[in-house]
């Protein structure tokens, strides 16, 4: 019916917005429109025409957005929302994906600028690692080794890495993530260029500390 196409045909208009404001860099635009798509998914919801699944990732992406927008606060209450909700989730292997969905989001509102992330205590900072870490190893068993999450994830350690001087190690988890985005999107693609200009970058702090 009408009723059930509308949100849909909007969601799907959104999400080519949405995907415009992220090219331009635009994160509270973008913000903007997840607010938007999961207000919809929720009224899909309420009307059993949405799958509890949908809704968790409608919360997550919102997380995610909040995330690479720097608002922590809000990012971190969207993923604790995923969480919540994941207790509806009975089928095994989705609860797995959606699992490690919820811990890379959790992780990634524990993440700031690569700057600031310098001042925190090392308490602060082992902990965005350790779920990091469990994030990797969830998406990995959910997803496969090869899967973008995964290299999103490594790239985030990579930051982490970097922030506490472990060149090493960040060039490391860099390179994976590279890898990964080089065949899975190609090497001309923007965040396997970025992640080029990132490895140069470490390289760059590596030799200034020798």
């Amino acid at each position: 019916s009408d009723a059930v196409l509308h949100p849909l045909e909007d969601i799907a208009r959104l999400e080519e917005e949405r995907t415009n404001f992220e090219q331009l860099g635009d994160f509270d635009s973008v913000i903007e429109c997840t607010i938007q798509q999961l207000a919809l998914w929720k009224v899909l919801y309420g009307l059993d025409e949405a799958s509890v699944e949908e809704l968790v990732d409608a919360h997550l992406r919102l997380s995610k957005a909040y995330a690479a927008g720097k608002y922590r606060q809000q990012a971190a209450e969207h993923a604790k929302r995923g969480r919540i909700l994941l207790e509806r989730v009975f089928d095994d292997g989705v609860s797995s994906r959606l699992t490690a969905q919820v811990l890379a989001a959790e992780a990634f509102a524990l993440m700031e600028t690569p700057d600031s992330t310098e001042t925190r205590g090392p308490a602060a900072v082992a902990r965005v690692s350790d779920l990091l870490q469990k994030a990797l190893r969830a998406t990995q068993e959910a997803f496969g080794e090869q899967d973008l999450r995964v290299a999103e994830i490594l790239e985030n350690q990579g930051v982490v890495a970097t922030s506490q001087q472990q060149y090493a190690e960040a060039l490391g988890k860099i390179s994976e993530a590279w890898e990964i985005r080089e065949a899975a999107v190609g090497k001309d693609n923007e965040q396997t260029l970025k992640l080029s200009i990132q490895m140069a970058h470490v390289h760059s702090l590596a030799g200034e500390i020798q």
